[in-house]
Formats: C-alpha cells, structure tokens, sequence
C-alpha cells in the first residue's frame, strides 16, 4: 500500500533555560493508505508532543526537532510555510484532545464548519456549503439543526462527533486523534469508537489514534507503539500486542483496563509513576518500576529490536538484547 505518513529518527527536545528536555526519542513508523495506527502509552510519555511536531505545530523557539517528517512524500520540514499551511486538513488533520476545550466557545457548529472551508479558499455557494455542511453533519450521526447551536449547548459525546466532522470537512488522507474519548463515559466512548471505524471504512482516509486506553487501540487499531518516557518500546499487530505483550510495561498498561469484550477480569495497576522526562533514570527508563528487573536494565539503555518479522521490542528481558554482534553477552561487558 502507498505510504501516508513516514516518521523517521524524530527527536523533540523543549528547551525551558538551561535545562533541557527529550520528550521525544529516535521514534520511527509509518502510516499507509487506509491504515489505523496507534500511539499508546500514560500521560507524560511524548504522545501528544509526537503528534504535535508531525503537524508541525512546535515553536522552533521552545523545541529543538530532529529526524525526518513525510506526508505524500514531502519532507515536511522543507515544505513552505503556506503551503503547510494548506495541507493541514486537505492532506492531515487532527482531532484535538478534549473537544469542550478545542472548540470555539463563542461561535455556532456552523461558522466553525464555514471557517474551515474560508480558511482553505474552497468556499462554494451558499447553498452547496448549507448542504456540505449538513452533509458532513449527518456524516457523524448529528442532525443538522444542531447546526446553529454553540459548544456549550452540546453534550460531550455530540462535541466530539462535531470536532470529528470538522476534521473531514476536506477529506483529508490522513487523520490524527488526540485521546477521542477521553471524558466520556463507557457507552458514549463505545459509540465513538463505533463510529470513527464506520467512518473510516466508507471514506478510507488513514488514523493515527492516540491514546492511554489499551483496550480502545486493541479494539480500533491494526498496528500499536507502545511509548515511554519518549521512546517506541513494544511494536506490533494490535491483536498479538494484546495476546503476547513483551515489555513489562505493555503487559502492565493492558492489565489496569478492562477488556470492551468478553468476561471479567482483576485490573492491576502499574506500581510508580512516570519519571520526569528532565532526569530519566539511568539504564532502562522503566527500571524503577518493573518487577521483572535485571542488573543490566540499571546501566543500558535496550534498543528497539526485532524479537518475529512483524514485532519489536526495546528490553533487556529477549535473546536479541542480550548478544552483541561479536556473539559476546552484554552481561559480559558491563561486568
């Protein structure tokens, strides 16, 4: 399939003084045509700042970036700025977290859909735009006289078909979701989740979906990254990511949530909390938090390897990490 989207080595790196801060590190993936891809991982881990450097939305002021960026096979970083400007919501747009928030609370449904369309230099006539808009209304299941109401007026589950119905009004090739369920409660969320799939099988644009909830990805996705403290650490189809979990940490993300089918099950938290991307441990990043601990996790850092041909994995705990390319344990350098 064509390649949508190929990141490759993207580094961010935000700049507060003297200190700095990797909150992003060498992450590498691709999205084709017609792909749904998924960023998962807790608050804090690079999800959204990823997200946010591909669209390049990042203030070279605030954040040092470095890798490579391609939408349609354009270097992203060497696109003119107007013309960025363009492909925003023609080629990828985005569905930003927290639909109250992202929504402007002064205007209706409707001038919001008309901005977009203004914005882009692709306004039709008035009354092909009433019908574009009520088109792409109805597209998400909101009926059109809704329209003239404000965000406020909307319930939390309707604000987020709304922010999904401007995200296509162009029909772009690509569309990234930031956390498109959080804040709703388990049956709207279903809903959503229910929809965006419906959505992308009759239109066949790609997702890259982002979010914390690991039973969502495994339920949406047909690829997962599972991200830490800036890093890609588990890759692969979602479907085996969920029967096989590698990392000590993919395997604690999927036990804190309970599965969106079959029986019940003891959920299990992750002991710790996420380190301070500005004073990362030594070793592993993880370290101070995994039961599953060995003496070479304190002094290396495990690189992303492949463990099959369609999974990878950064721990110190699979044969790959464990051998050089000299056939000489990594146990044997550091002791």
């Amino acid at each position: 399939m064509k390649e949508i989207l190929g990141v490759e080595h993207l580094s961010v790196t935000y700049t507060d003084g003297n200190r700095r801060i990797p909150a992003v590190n060498d992450v590498s993936f691709t999205v084709d045509e017609g792909e749904i891809i998924a960023i998962a991982g807790e608050s804090g881990c690079g999800k959204s700042t990823l997200i946010t450097a591909i669209l390049q939305l990042l203030s070279p002021d605030i954040a040092d970036i470095t890798g490579s960026i391609r939408l349609n096979g354009q270097d992203l970083a060497s696109v003119d700025p107007e013309l960025l400007r363009r492909m925003r919501w023609t080629d990828i747009s985005l569905v930003p977290q927290s639909a109250m928030n992202a929504l402007n609370p002064i205007m209706s449904i409707e001038e919001q859909m008309k901005r977009i369309m203004a914005a882009h230099g692709t306004m039709p006539t008035t009354r092909d735009l009433d019908k574009r808009i009520d088109e792409t209304l109805v597209m998400v299941n909101i009926q059109p006289r809704y329209k003239k109401l404000y965000p406020f007026e909307l319930s939390g589950g309707m604000r987020q078909r709304v922010a999904i119905a401007l995200a296509l009004m162009l029909h772009p090739k690509l569309v990234v979701m930031d956390e498109p369920t959080t804040g709703l409660d388990v049956i709207v969320q279903r809903g959503i989740l229910m929809e965006i799939r419906r959505l992308q099988k009759e239109l066949g644009f790609a997702v890259c979906l982002v979010s914390h909830d690991m039973s969502l990805l495994i339920e949406l996705a047909h690829t997962i990254y599972v991200m830490y403290a800036g890093r890609v650490i588990e890759s692969g189809p979602s479907r085996e990511i969920y029967r096989t979990p590698k990392h000590p940490y993919t395997q604690g993300l999927i036990a804190c949530f309970p599965p969106l089918q079959g029986s019940r099950k003891v959920l299990e938290g992750i002991p710790g909390s996420p380190p301070d991307l500005g004073q990362l441990p030594p070793g592993c990043a993880f370290q101070p938090r995994c039961t599953q601990c060995l003496d070479i996790c304190l002094a290396e850092i495990p690189v992303l390897e492949k463990v099959s041909s369609s999974r990878a994995v950064a721990c110190h705990l699979y044969p790959s990490q464990l051998t050089s390319n000299t056939g000489e344990s990594t146990y044997d350098r550091i002791s």
